[in-house]
């Protein structure tokens, strides 16, 4: 029996039919379950659990709406941390209730990769994510192209990537007006506060197109290597201003830091020395375990470990990006109270 798309069950079914009901609610289908005809629960796809709890937490926390910010996370070298800050600072925004959108612009693909996106199906089938090519490439491949439908991964929409995406580098070459496509596919994105950009680590036509698509750059910095980088970012900047009159660095984030090394004593206090340019956030320590962990489980460490350290961290920074962006922090979660908990 159905009403509106949803499914009657009663209780009593659950038990001997839980397996073929997980399946049909993970296909899209909603189920309301029935006791003495009365309705007491309702099994429901993640992505209405996510749009519930963001609600909630929108709602108790007097959000506000506000325009969506875009930020690329990039610095020109690898090995900086770019996909981890992206992946955890996007995660701890959208456990305080923000709409949040990741996209993947790395042919790479690690930030796909960490989210279990690239992992073979449950029926050993490949992932979508690879079977199709990159979303990002078709806005590339033809003007007027709006990004695909996201898939929703922990409560925040997901554009993934995988090596199809190394096309976009000759498209551009070879047709440099395609530099704004991205820009203009992210205009059409609505009802989002944060979209969040992740680079690949090396200067290309496509991490030009990444910068000039988005109004604001975070850089994560691990070492002298990323520091050195700096000025090709400053050209890098230069050249997306045409397309992003606004762009500019709004925060450095030191990364993967060991406070008792004089190596980053020294990558400390020579960001500070650009705090000129834009803030530097507090620093996220080294926290291989906890952050291997995660990506073994295929979840950002903010849900993974909430509470650990690792994670507090990453909400500090993305306490110190809401006022380096001058969004309010005054309705925002403790870090130290994740709003998960709060919403349900």
């Amino acid at each position: 029996m159905t009403n509106d798309s949803r499914t009657l069950v009663k209780t009593r079914e659950l038990r001997t039919k839980l397996p073929e009901y997980l399946a049909r609610v993970k296909a899209g289908e909603r189920l309301v379950v029935e006791r003495h005809s009365e309705a007491v629960a309702a099994l429901v796809p993640l992505a209405d659990y996510w749009r519930l709890h963001h609600d909630r937490v929108r709602a108790r926390f007097g959000k506000d709406s506000m325009n969506t910010q875009r930020i690329v996370v990039t610095n020109v070298s690898g090995g900086e941390g770019k996909t981890t800050t992206a992946r955890e600072v996007a995660y701890a925004l959208a456990s305080r209730g923000y709409r949040v959108g990741l996209v993947d612009l790395d042919p790479q693909a690690s930030l796909t990769k960490s989210l279990g996106l690239h992992d073979p199906q449950e029926d050993g089938t490949p992932p979508t994510a690879l079977l199709e090519d990159a979303p990002a490439l078709s806005v590339f491949a033809r003007d007027g192209t709006m990004l695909p439908s996201p898939t929703s991964v922990y409560g925040v929409d997901v554009w993934p990537a995988n090596a199809s995406l190394g096309g976009a580098d000759a498209l551009l070459a070879t047709d440099p007006s395609r530099l704004h496509n991205l820009r203009d596919a992210l205009d059409a994105l609505t009802g989002y506060d944060f979209l969040f950009l992740d680079t690949k680590p090396s200067l290309s036509h496509l991490l030009y197109a990444s910068v000039a698509a988005a109004d604001h750059l975070v850089v994560p910095v691990n070492g002298i290597k990323g520091m050195e980088n700096l000025e090709e970012l400053g050209k890098l900047l230069k050249l997306a201003r045409p397309v992003s009159p606004r762009i500019g660095v709004r925060l450095f984030v030191p990364n993967r830091i060991r406070p008792n090394l004089n190596h980053h004593k020294n990558i400390m206090a020579t960001l500070q020395q650009y705090a000129a340019i834009a803030p530097v956030s507090r620093a996220i320590g080294d926290r291989v375990p906890v952050v291997g962990g995660a990506l073994e489980a295929r979840q950002p460490v903010v849900v993974h470990r909430p509470r650990s350290e690792a994670a507090l961290e990453y909400q500090a920074v993305a306490d110190d990006l809401l006022a380096a962006l001058g969004v309010s922090p005054s309705s925002t979660l403790s870090p130290t109270e994740p709003a998960v908990e709060e919403a349900l």
